[in-house]
């Protein structure tokens, strides 16, 4: 849970979110649907490598997660 100290900070925090979903994520619903021939692949191939190796996430469905704040 993330505790913000104004509504305007969970709005800035929800469109960070949004824009990395965008540039990582083309309307693809889960890991299944992605298509290697996007350049948004590319996006979501670092940004998934990033988390994996400093933050030691790699049992989830990262793809999933970037299409819940796509709209954001």
């Amino acid at each position: 849970m993330i505790i913000f100290d104004n509504e305007d900070e969970k709005k800035v925090v929800l469109g960070i979110l949004g824009i990395v979903a965008r540039n990582c994520n083309n309307y693809w619903t889960d890991k299944d649907d992605i298509d290697v021939d996007k350049w948004e692949y590319e996006n979501y191939r670092e940004l998934k490598e990033e988390l994996e190796t400093k933050y030691n996430v790699d049992n989830v469905d990262l793809v999933k997660i970037l299409y819940k704040f796509f709209e954001y």
